[in-house]
């Protein structure tokens, strides 16, 4: 792994390299920021989430969505108020240029990992 990561420094820019630190170091602090259990599920997070900017919750929230779960069968699941929900996906809206569930769906399908089902009901 160390070696990996070498390889990988010794091939960026001087510029790449500072702004891949400057996001390590925010990342970090964010981390810093959370509780507990909010830090380890950053941490835990799938990969591609973090890179695109999504927090773990808000990728949570994006599973519901392409599952077509309502806004209340939503907030069940995931243990928050509907407000929450609602929140989360003004976030999501936000950070995916998406109007709407549908819209949001399609980016998911297109720009995040492929899924195992048994992670999407998790």
């Amino acid at each position: 792994m160390e070696r990996i990561i070498t390889l990988a420094v010794r091939s960026l820019t001087e510029d790449a390299l500072g702004t891949a630190l400057g996001e390590l170091r925010a990342a970090v602090g964010r981390i810093n920021d959370l509780p507990i259990k909010s830090a380890i599920e950053f941490v835990e997070a799938p990969p591609g989430v973090l890179e695109r900017g999504l927090t773990p919750r808000e990728a949570q929230v994006l599973d519901c969505v392409v599952e077509g779960l309502s806004g209340k069968a939503m907030a069940r699941r995931l243990g928050m108020s509907e407000g929450t929900v609602k929140c989360h996906l003004n976030n999501l809206y936000r950070k995916t240029g998406s109007a709407n569930r549908t819209q949001l769906a399609m980016w998911a399908t297109r720009n995040r990992p492929a899924r195992q089902p048994e992670a999407l009901s998790a």
